[in-house]
């Protein structure tokens, strides 16, 4: 299962990259091979997009569709990581 999200440029990429990768890898059905994928994929404006792949065998693979984003949520908060998101301004 593939899943990108944005965070704030200014968070320690290298140390978001270990935790995610760390919580992904203690799932009993993410497959140790092949092994969980994180990567900046993009630079934008709004921060950077991570990506994150995890494999399962089929049987389980609802398991980590429902479950990844949480996941990855609970990751985050863990090492204080927030989403980024696209500011708009509105003027009167």
């Amino acid at each position: 299962m593939r899943l990108q999200l944005t965070i704030f440029q200014e968070n320690d990429i290298p140390k978001v990259i270990e935790t995610l990768k760390k919580k992904l890898d203690q799932q009993w059905h993410v497959l140790v091979e092949p092994p969980v994928v994180v990567v900046p994929a993009q630079f934008t404006e709004n921060g950077i997009v991570m990506e994150d792949r995890a494999w399962t065998p089929q049987v389980s693979w609802n398991e980590l569709y429902i479950n990844m984003p949480k996941l990855i949520d609970e990751a985050l908060k863990e090492i204080n990581v927030k989403y980024a998101y696209k500011k708009v301004i509105i003027e009167k």
